[in-house]
């Protein structure tokens, strides 16, 4: 599979609005209003955002098969090769005579390395096996003074609960924990922290003064207007769309259609969809900047600068889609994800595997002390 491309860049020049824009036209001899003019803006970010969007998830959806088809393959074989070496040194490293200390350790850090990496992986079961070798090595690897130094910082993690008025066990909190143990120890502590009573943050609550008492007022009166607004828009909408209305098929057909996406728009306070339905069915709705007032632009511009967020939002979270996890370690951080980032990952991942099986091979010979030796001063990779 070709490696997806890098991301394309809008070509429509600068300003210019694309097909189905609902970018206000000015009226012959009238220069735009601020209102007017600020509309437009919202509306132009918006149809960008969109198309932003759109763009990004395609690009992550392309490079997710691109994953699953180059480089979710050479992983699996990788963490076959892993288990197989971290089996092979944990049950050839009592046998061997003469191996150091310092040695000894080496060989662990690798046989931890090998193990814990395959939890990165997904849909790689780590075997009970390889569960009793990783908490062996913790053990083995961990000094008195680490276990000290953790446990100091256990009871004091537990003294700043207290002082919240939470008391939490930490008793199972260990430096070897696995993700899945510190998610579900993270997420209880979280639920007893909701739970806590907050006097002091209900009591400034009630402090309100006149001044902000009265703003929340205006607040409320300007969404609620802003609502009523868009409930008539939506209405003249969908009286002028019923299907049941229409005598012509076709034209009932395409009815059904835009009613269908005009409830969905209205009900997820989409202004920008709304708009540009009324555009695509009332004439020339678009066309003359004087039909709608600056009060009322002013409230679509509250509701248009909502969506940017929204959008802005979005964008930016596109990437972190749960679909998307396998990709978050290939992620380039100056660039994202680009074609140059992907193919060293493969060809990387290619690499790791032969030479993990190549030390694998050397592991079932005749000089597995060597080996064991060389490998416990070698960085694993």
């Amino acid at each position: 599979m070709a490696v997806p491309a890098d991301r394309s860049r809008p070509r429509r020049p600068p300003g210019e609005p694309g097909p189905g824009s609902i970018v206000l036209g000015r009226a012959a001899g009238r220069a735009f209003t601020k209102a007017q003019l600020a509309f437009n803006r919202n509306v132009k970010r918006i149809e960008k955002l969109r198309r932003q969007i759109l763009a990004e998830t395609r690009l992550w959806v392309e490079t997710l098969d691109f994953y699953a088809e180059e480089l979710h393959p050479l992983e699996l074989e990788l963490c076959q090769a892993s288990k197989v070496q971290a089996r092979r040194l944990w049950s050839v490293l009592p046998t061997l005579k003469g191996i150091r200390a310092a040695q000894k350790l080496g060989v662990y850090h690798h046989i931890f390395v090998r193990i814990d990496t395959l939890r990165d992986v997904g849909g790689v079961e780590l075997e009970p096996d390889l569960r009793d070798i990783l908490e062996a090595v913790r053990k083995a690897t961990e000094t008195a003074e680490d276990r000290r130094d953790f446990a100091a910082e256990r009871e004091a993690m537990e003294e700043d609960f207290a002082a919240m008025g939470i008391k939490v066990d930490l008793s199972k909190f260990h430096p070897g924990m696995s993700p899945e143990e510190r998610a579900r120890l993270a997420a209880e502590i979280e639920r007893q922290i909701d739970g806590v009573d907050r006097p002091d943050a209900e009591f400034e609550g009630r402090r309100k003064t006149r001044t902000q008492r009265a703003r929340e007022e205006r607040e409320r009166e300007k969404e609620e207007l802003r609502r009523k607004d868009i409930g008539q828009l939506y209405k003249r909408l969908a009286k002028l769309l019923h299907p049941d209305l229409e005598s012509d098929p076709e034209l009932r057909g395409r009815k059904e259609s835009a009613m269908k996406e005009l409830t969905t728009a209205y009900k997820a306070n989409d202004l920008h969809a709304l708009l540009r339905i009324e555009l695509e069915w009332i004439e020339n709705a678009g066309a003359d900047a004087q039909r709608l007032t600056d009060d009322k632009l002013g409230l679509y511009n509250e509701v248009l600068r909502e969506q940017i967020s929204e959008l802005e939002g979005e964008l930016a979270e596109a990437p972190m889609h749960p679909r998307f996890r396998p990709l978050w370690r290939y992620v380039n951080p100056m660039f994202g994800i680009d074609a140059a980032t992907l193919r060293y990952a493969r060809d990387t991942l290619a690499a790791r595997v032969a030479s993990m099986r190549a030390i694998n091979r050397r592991l079932e010979g005749g000089n597995v002390r060597d080996e064991v030796v060389a490998l416990s001063r070698t960085p694993p990779f």
